[in-house]
């Protein structure tokens, strides 16, 4: 490595047929980053033979860090979590790995992106076509009062992207343009797309999902999320978890109501979704992430501004007063504007201030 280099960290993904590493060091005040030599994935892979050799299941990545002059930790990843960007191949180099070395049970996520088969997806032509079939008795099912009214639903999620920012949380909701984002940090998470005339899709799954678990390990068939959907629920309105294989509900919003198909209840997937099934579900959870429960002012000054967003008439002081003076004003506010429930104060930056 560089000269003067002080902490190290290796990570190496490795199967049968394919092998990538790379490698960065750290001097206290720089980085360097470098590809591993084809001589140290070769190193690797013999690794990886003795480990088969001895009758284990190979990992299939190999994560090292040191501290100099010779600390060094080693880690195994068998998949228990996806691969990150870069270190994920396509799936036919897990499945001749597979029939290598084979395996008795495989992680979720990678049995899902091994054999989805792409039975999640709803192209535009497929799904004009099934709203012309003749009735089969698949109608779509109301999902009831276990979800928000569209319009709570989606100014409740804008709070709480905006809390999530500005407490500058990697996680949580987020906002774009006719678009909510949720990714929890157990690998659960959802997508709210807005379309004109006042429809809505929500899809997303749940990371150990029973009924994915009952599709890729037991063989069940796959629900069909889509039965009796309007044309205007598919590919693109999906959650990318769908591409993966890893869809496990689908409702949507359509002339006043929520529907579903065969997902599994709201309860099932709540994990999924963040908490905007109530006012006071979305303070809770605002009051977690920037006040002590004890701080009844500060409590207070959420209910407010929940009830302002409710009103999409969120000021910069109220946002300001609930957040408190670490926030990151300029983030939340982004967040709010987005989602359409910002007004702008009358006052200017330097009078806002947070107690």
């Amino acid at each position: 490595g560089p000269e003067g280099w002080r902490e190290m960290t290796a990570e190496f993904a490795v199967t049968t047929t394919t092998a990538t590493g790379q490698v960065t060091y750290f001097d206290g005040a720089r980085s360097a980053m470098m590809t591993s030599p084809p001589k140290v994935l070769e190193v690797v892979r013999r690794q990886r033979a003795l480990v088969a050799q001895a009758g284990q299941s190979p990992w299939w990545r190999l994560i090292l860090t040191a501290k100099y002059p010779d600390i060094v930790e080693v880690e195994y990843d068998y998949g228990d979590t996806p691969f990150p960007p870069g270190q994920l191949f396509g799936p036919e180099a897990y499945r001749e790995d597979l029939q290598t070395h084979p395996r008795s049970r495989l992680p979720l996520w990678l049995s899902a992106y091994i054999n989805h088969g792409e039975r999640q997806f709803r192209s535009p032509r497929d799904a004009v076509a099934a709203t012309r079939l003749p009735g089969d008795g698949r109608w779509p099912v109301p999902v009831g009062d276990d979800l928000p009214p569209l319009p709570l639903m989606w100014v409740r999620w804008g709070m709480l992207a905006a809390a999530f920012c500005g407490a500058a949380s990697r996680l949580g909701p987020r906002m774009q343009p006719s678009l909510a984002m949720f990714e929890s940090a157990r690998n659960s998470g959802s997508t709210l797309y807005l379309l004109p005339g006042e429809r809505a899709v929500l899809s997303g799954g749940v990371w150990d999902a029973p009924t994915l678990e009952a599709v890729y390990r037991d063989g069940a068939p796959m629900p069909d999320y889509y039965a009796g959907a309007p044309e205007w629920v598919c590919d693109q309105l999906l959650s990318g978890r769908a591409a993966q294989g890893l869809l496990s509900f689908c409702y949507w919003w359509d002339q006043g109501r929520w529907y579903r198909a065969q997902s599994p209840s709201v309860q099932e997937n709540s994990s999924a979704i963040p908490g905007v099934w109530s006012a006071d579900a979305v303070a809770d959870i605002i009051t977690g992430l920037v006040a002590s429960p004890r701080d009844d002012l500060r409590r207070a000054r959420i209910e407010a501004l929940v009830t302002a967003a409710e009103d999409a008439d969120v000021t910069e002081e109220t946002l300001a007063s609930a957040l408190g003076p670490a926030a990151e004003l300029d983030a939340a506010i982004y967040q709010l504007a987005l989602a359409g429930i910002y007004s702008r104060s009358t006052r200017s930056r330097a009078g806002v201030t947070a107690r």
